[in-house]
């Protein structure tokens, strides 16, 4: 079974402000060297055993994006996912638009026996900044608690425009994960 996941990429004001602290981090810990992880939002997780699942997965995402206007996505400040995790996230307000539409993913997908997480309700949508998952080495609990201090007191804001999903495969290389993109264009 493999697993997949549905993204919304934040567009360049936020990327902007996420890669800034993302540097930050790097910086004084040195866990990501030339490639990083791209900087995204998780809608839901997918699981796939082959390619009839990917092409289900993809008409179910494509025909609920539809029925999406683009929304605004705003970051309010920090989600800190401790051991085994060691994460460090910026937190996204509370949204409707992305609530309903992960929602709606999620009991479609759930009814073709391919959701990949077991709670609708406990999922905190996040953009991380620092993590083992992709990183040239996995920093300690000692350095990931002091990296927490060094950003939690950091005021942070920001927002954008979220016009497409992307389907993604989890590696770093860019060529190599994408499985496709769909627009949130509501038809009225």
């Amino acid at each position: 079974m493999e697993q997949l996941y549905l993204v919304a990429v934040p567009k360049k004001s936020l990327i902007d402000l996420a890669q800034r602290l993302r540097n930050q981090i790097n910086d004084n810990f040195q866990i990501y060297g030339d490639f990083q992880p791209a900087l995204h939002v998780t809608v839901e997780v997918v699981k796939i055993q082959d390619n009839t699942d990917l092409y289900k997965a993809k008409e179910i995402i494509r025909r609920i994006s539809k029925q999406f206007s683009p929304f605004s996505l705003e970051v309010t400040g920090f989600v800190f996912f401790p051991p085994p995790y060691k994460a460090i996230t910026l937190a996204i307000k509370k949204n409707n638009e992305i609530e309903i539409l992960s929602g709606l993913i999620y009991e479609a997908l759930r009814e073709q026996g391919m959701i990949g997480r077991e709670d609708l309700h406990s999922w905190k949508f996040h953009i991380t900044l620092a993590s083992p998952f992709g990183a040239n080495r996995e920093w300690s609990a000692e350095e990931f608690n002091s990296a927490c201090m060094i950003v939690k007191d950091a005021k942070i804001s920001g927002q954008c425009l979220i016009d497409t999903l992307e389907l993604w495969r989890p590696v770093v290389a860019p060529t190599e994960m994408r499985e496709g993109i769909f627009s949130l264009k509501r038809q009225l």
